[in-house]
């Protein structure tokens, strides 16, 4: 059994970017842990229609995890566009989540993204894996070694070290992207990544569906 963390800028980036191979890790019997970095939301809102849409994301979060067997790490009171202000924190938080948690693989969004939260948890990601092995004593113990792979979710990927058929799991994908619900009404994440991943699949000689991955 492995862990496997993923670090989701936003609610729904996970299961848009990586949903699939996460879907498999479950099935091999691994551990699979969510780290949501915001809350998903604008803080320039009305404070509270910004609380009201924050717990309706939080609803969605219980139920995406539920039906796909991960296990998140809490909510985030952190904004959308809010990352740079709490840098320095976010960061702590996942050295440390990476030290007590030594996950095998860590999965975040590529560095290419074009989205600047995306952006900046690939950097924070690099960093923190650095710092493990040196924000404690313990340096043996609390290092973490894990493998870190970049997943797409607004950009595609132009570099790519790892490709996964999720043929198998792209009906239950799609089903699990439509659980967050207050995301569809604008834009159908869900078909537009089926596209996606139908054209790794068809580009890179898997056949069917497929995600693609960088080795960051």
């Amino acid at each position: 059994m492995k862990r496997i963390l993923v670090i989701a800028p936003h609610p729904d980036d996970e299961m848009i970017g990586c949903g699939g191979m996460l879907l498999k890790h479950v099935e091999c019997g691994d551990k699979v842990y969510i780290y949501y970095v915001t809350s998903g939301e604008y803080k320039y809102l009305d404070q509270l229609l910004y609380e009201k849409r924050k717990c309706i994301r939080e609803e969605e979060i219980e139920s995406v995890c539920g039906e796909a067997g991960f296990i998140h790490l809490g909510y985030s009171d952190i904004a959308s566009r809010r990352i740079l202000e709490k840098y320095s924190d976010i960061e702590i938080k996942l050295v440390y989540i990476l030290q007590r948690l030594q996950p095998s693989i860590v999965y975040v969004p590529h560095a290419g993204e074009q989205d600047s939260d995306h952006k900046m948890c690939n950097r924070i990601a690099k960093e923190a894996l650095l710092l493990s092995a040196t924000i404690d004593e313990n340096v043996k113990t609390n290092k973490c070694t894990a493998e870190l792979r970049g997943y797409e979710v607004w950009t595609p990927m132009a570099n790519i070290g790892h490709i996964e058929n999720i043929t198998k799991y792209i009906s239950e994908k799609r089903r699990i992207i439509e659980l967050y619900c207050s995301q569809m009404k604008e834009t159908k994440y869900s078909i537009g990544v089926m596209g996606l991943n139908r054209y790794r699949g068809e580009m890179f000689g898997t056949g069917g569906y497929a995600e693609v991955f960088s080795r960051e």
